[in-house]
């Protein structure tokens, strides 16, 4: 209400010198005329800056608007209404968050609500938004609220402007929809201007009008213009710079004076006098002359007649050039003439370097999985490769890769890239240096970490010169790979075109530490073969002591800490050794006595079903029998065993019955679920050190006699096959402890961004034939645009790979598995569905176990380590039982 009283009393006070002025005119008809003639020239520059003002505004590329403080739409442009289908009607007079922009989000219309609030306090507000478009398409938005002072410095207005950085070539055809709109309120104005010419009075008072009016118009296009965060620069019919915006002065580094009123505006982007893009559009040049300028790299604008948009590497802006996206649009005045040209730019540097920076992170992805694929080559041509690799992920021209002995002395060059072999002129090449004796080449190994030379012609005190016949170097880096504490390598490139940095430094060290862990596997391969073999000549040894007495054999059964046993297929106990005392609580009289002691009676009500079943299909159709299941001890208590069967027949190949073992796996059952709820590795140490141990103790009562004792039984001896099972059997102890050594191996992570939807599709063609052998349908519901997420590639396609050989392994042929992708609450959402038999809960519960025995296995499959995985990268994995046919296996990664 105050601004409303002091508006009344200034009208109050210029209608008393009105008064005055009006009987000064009745008195002097020549004072009239000359009043007559200002008012008339006031009239000419009102409609001239306003026609001016009008089209320049209209013909903007960006959402652009006029808010009082309270956030009420006075005005706004046609850009800004093309893009929500909405007319002016909808939207002028209402507050700016109830307009068709901002219904679709309460989040950013409480965003706006706040901005606001900032603005009119006269602070500057800018953000991106959403706002989607009339044809229902999200576009983002560089939104921004400025607000514009009075000259009293009060706020009387808010310019809310949005550059619709998706697309920026619709911006044209809204800024003329926004000139007919301008248009229309200068003809609305010039009616009011004829009327008010009836009365002086009211003619003095719109002139007065106008001329704040003027002022007011003249601040605002001031405030879009030059206040704009997007570069822009327009130029007149002569060709000459008229507004050059503080935004083009940042980018190109030259201040608006230099440039306004002068035709230098190629002196920004090129180092010759030449036309940018505007002034071609000015002189309306033919498609053939824009060519002879930009070749292939421009192209008609889709939104508006006329304009035209170029994507160019300017190389003299900024230290090292820059990537600009570039449009220019004629101005036309209201009769369609054209009274000069807008150019705006958009920098897209950043853009380009990530995507240069992606396409090395793929070339690296892709060389690491290739040196991974190399397990049977030779060191020689592992190395070779990486070094390969290694100088043209860095784009250098040469290359080396050595290794340091153990005793930390020298370094002996184990590769040449095909460069050094080419350029250097040496009669004999070195290939053994000592440390201590290492020119500036030798500080990486000195100083413990990467250095980098990119002028290798400066001085240097620890530069020693490099002998004649030695490639010439410009610039060189290396770095040294370690294993633990100690340096085992140093790999180093040379003579890039550009200066060597950190990402180069990534490169290799990655690419070098992948190919050391693969080294390291191959040795341990061998030696672990080396320890077969020798394992091998122990075995034979000891099979040779087990001839020298049957008493022995008779020792090891009836002492081995196993119950060993022999039933016939009607479920008589035909033997069973003393240890069955130890495992059931019975002793063998009572077991010959109540053989369902042993078959049946002391199994857990749980484990009944199936264990029958599979000791029929043992004892009647002769298929081997192996299974895991609890029992009830004659004392009460569950022992956790695993038993082993093999059946036997008679000359005429009936099964007559089965020999077997049962082991007492209770303490491995225990191991094993603290194993699976280990977070550390030294609970993972000390839990695998006593299975170990525990798996130790039956290996070497049993094992070496064991073998020993098979090697010189007769083929034909009844008793083979119960020494077969044992031999089985620690045979199956041996693989449990590789198993535990492989699990206390440190998970490592290489993190990269990855497309969701591509980890499953890689996985679902890794194993493309077994889908193909077992029929297996595959059904997809794979969510779009979903965003991408950070993760070791490598593993977690593995890891896809696991579960889905697994639910392979259990789907009949024909069935379905149906895999989902979707997220959410930061979280991505990965689900797999199928049809499963003779799964218990207890199964599901025990899916991830480590050592789990299965009815079927197969070595690709480690459901474990996928567990491991997931969770290391800070994800967690469940899989349920829907219904009792039906599992599913949900996977959840962090955004």
């Amino acid at each position: 209400m105050r601004d409303e009283d002091r508006t009344k009393e200034e009208l109050l006070r210029e209608l008393k010198e009105l008064r005055g002025r009006l009987e000064v005119l009745e008195s002097d008809s020549t004072a009239v005329s000359a009043d007559d003639a200002q008012r008339k020239r006031m009239e000419a520059e009102l409609r001239e800056y306003e026609r001016k003002w009008r089209v320049i505004f209209d013909q903007t590329f960006q959402f652009i608007g006029l808010l009082n403080p309270a956030g009420t739409l006075l005005e706004v442009n046609r850009t800004a209404i093309q893009f929500t289908g909405a007319q002016p009607s909808d939207v002028i007079g209402k507050p700016f968050w109830d307009t068709p922009w901002w219904r679709h989000s309460k989040a950013l219309q409480e965003q706006l609500k706040e901005a606001v609030r900032k603005a009119a306090s006269g602070q500057f507000v800018r953000f991106e938004v959403t706002h989607k478009s009339v044809d229902g398409e999200v576009r983002w938005i560089d939104f921004s609220l400025k607000p514009v002072r009075s000259e009293q410095g009060e706020v009387i207005y808010l310019i809310p402007e949005g550059r619709d950085i998706s697309e920026l070539k619709k911006v044209e055809k809204e800024l003329q929809r926004y000139r007919e709109h301008l248009e229309l309120m200068v003809r609305e104005r010039t009616a009011q201007l004829e009327a008010a010419n009836r009365d002086l009075k009211t003619e003095t008072q719109e002139r007065r009008r106008a001329e704040e009016a003027v002022r007011e118009r003249e601040k605002t296009l001031a405030e879009i213009v030059q206040g704009s965060p997007i570069p822009t620069f327009v130029i007149d019919t002569e060709h000459a710079v008229t507004h050059w915006n503080k935004a083009c002065e940042t980018l190109t580094g030259i201040p608006a004076g230099r440039m306004i009123g002068t035709h230098d505006q190629w002196l920004a982007f090129y180092p010759s006098e030449r036309p940018v893009m505007a002034d071609l559009i000015l002189d309306q040049s033919s498609e053939a002359e824009l060519s002879a300028y930009y070749g292939d790299c421009h192209r008609p604008s889709v939104v508006r007649e006329g304009a035209w948009e170029a994507e160019r590497f300017f190389p003299a802006l900024g230290e090292k050039g820059k990537w600009l996206f570039f449009t220019a649009a004629p101005l036309r005045r209201s009769d369609g003439g054209i009274m000069g040209a807008m150019e705006t730019l958009q920098d897209l540097t950043e853009r380009h370097l990530t995507e240069d920076a992606l396409r090395l992170d793929e070339a690296r992805l892709e060389a690491l999985l290739k040196l991974n694929q190399m397990s049977e080559g030779s060191m020689q041509k592992i190395a070779g490769f990486a070094l390969d690799q290694a100088v043209a992920l860095t784009k250098s021209k040469m290359g080396y890769l050595g290794f340091v002995d153990a005793g930390d002395r020298t370094l002996t060059i184990h590769a040449w890239s095909e460069a050094v072999a080419r350029e250097c002129t040496m009669e004999e090449k070195p290939t053994v240096f000592a440390l201590d004796a290492m020119g500036l080449w030798g500080e990486a190994l000195r100083q413990r970490k990467p250095v980098i030379t990119n002028d290798y012609y400066a001085s240097n005190p620890w530069k020693k010169g490099y002998p004649q016949g030695h490639p010439r170097l410009i610039r060189h880096m290396n770095t040294p790979i370690f294993e633990g504490e100690r340096i085992v390598a140093l790999a180093g490139v040379a003579n890039k075109a550009d200066d060597y940095d950190e990402s180069d430094v990534r490169q290799i060290t990655l690419l070098m530490n992948g190919m050391w862990r693969l080294m390291e596997r191959r040795r341990a391969d061998e030696e672990l073969r080396r320890h077969r073999d020798h394992l091998e000549e122990m075995v034979r040894e000891r099979t040779a002591d087990l001839i020298e007495s049957e008493e022995k054999y008779r020792t090891l059964v009836e002492n081995v800490p196993l119950v060993v046993y022999r039933v016939s297929n009607d479920g008589k106990a035909l033997f069973v050794n003393h240890f069955v005392n130890e495992i059931f609580g019975y002793t063998p009289g009572e077991i010959f006595r109540r053989p369902e002691l042993l078959l049946k009676d002391c199994v857990c009500s749980e484990d009944v079903e199936i264990v029958t079943e599979l000791r029929e299909k043992t004892l009647h159709r002769g298929q081997e029998f192996l299974a895991e299941y609890r029992i009830r001890h004659k004392k009460g208590h569950v022992v956790y065993v695993m038993d082993h069967a093999i059946p036997f027949e008679s000359p005429d190949g009936r099964v007559k019955g089965a020999d077997g073992i049962i082991m007492d796996v209770t303490s491995r059952v225990k191991l094993r679920d603290e194993l699976v709820r280990a977070e550390e590795q030294k609970t993972i140490t000390e839990v695998s050190a006593r299975l170990a141990h525990e798996i130790r103790n039956p290996l070497v009562s049993a094992g070496g006699f064991a073998r020993r004792l098979l090697g010189t039984m007769d083929p034909n001896d009844p008793n083979r096959a119960k020494v077969e099972i044992i031999v089985k059997e620690v045979r199956r102890l041996e693989m449990i402890l590789r198993m535990i050594l492989n699990y206390l191996q440190p998970v490592k992570l290489y993190l990269s961004k990855s497309e969701p939807n591509t980890l499953v599709e890689d996985a679902l063609n890794a194993v493309e034939t077994e889908l193909k052998e077992s029929r297996v349908k595959v059904r997809l519901d794979l969510s779009p645009d979903l965003p991408e997420v950070t993760v070791d590639r490598l593993q977690v396609e593995l890891v896809l790979e696991t579960l889905i050989k697994q639910a392979i392994n259990q789907i009949k042929d024909g069935e379905e598995l149906f895999i989902g992708t979707s997220a959410g609450d930061g979280v991505l959402k990965l689900v797999m569905k199928y049809p499963v038999r003779h799964v218990a809960r207890d199964d599901v519960e025990h899916f991830f176990y480590p050592f789990t025995s299965s009815e079927k296995a197969y070595d690709t499959a480690d459901l474990p380590l996928s567990k491991i995985v997931v969770n290391k990268h800070g994800g967690d994995i469940d899989v349920r039982l829907e219904r009792p046919d039906t599992l599913i296996l949900r996977i959840m990664l962090p955004l």
